[in-house]
């Protein structure tokens, strides 16, 4: 059998933290497919490097948004209005969001402009 490719990829986020430290920038924001020690590690190797670095979760952002960065009233409701034409898609993607947010809140996903 003939090989026709033998290749290794680097990590996105090896790239990016080696990228940023070698040329800073002021400020990078991305989102990675990696999980939330090995962001906020990245992050203080970019800040060490004086680069302000804000890295999130591409797996279910909206999740990972409740789950690492939301720091809203405990109670209430919350309403998350859902692009025109991807509201079944949306929904899916923000399984299992209502179940996360909890004891006397509410979410509810409504179709609208946003």
């Amino acid at each position: 059998m003939t090989s026709l490719l033998d290749t290794t990829v680097p990590r996105t986020l090896t790239q990016l933290v080696k990228r940023f430290t070698a040329e800073p920038a002021t400020r990078v924001e991305a989102w990675l497919f990696e999980d939330e020690a090995a962001r906020r590690a990245a992050e203080q190797a970019l800040d060490a490097a004086g680069v302000a670095a804000v890295l999130r979760s591409a797996y279910k952002p909206l999740v990972h948004f409740f789950l690492e960065e939301f720091e809203g009233p405990a109670a209430g409701e919350i309403v998350i209005r859902t692009p025109l034409g991807k509201g079944r898609r949306f929904r899916l993607e923000a399984y299992p969001l209502a179940g996360l947010i909890g004891d006397g809140s509410h979410a509810a996903l409504r179709r609208g402009r946003g």
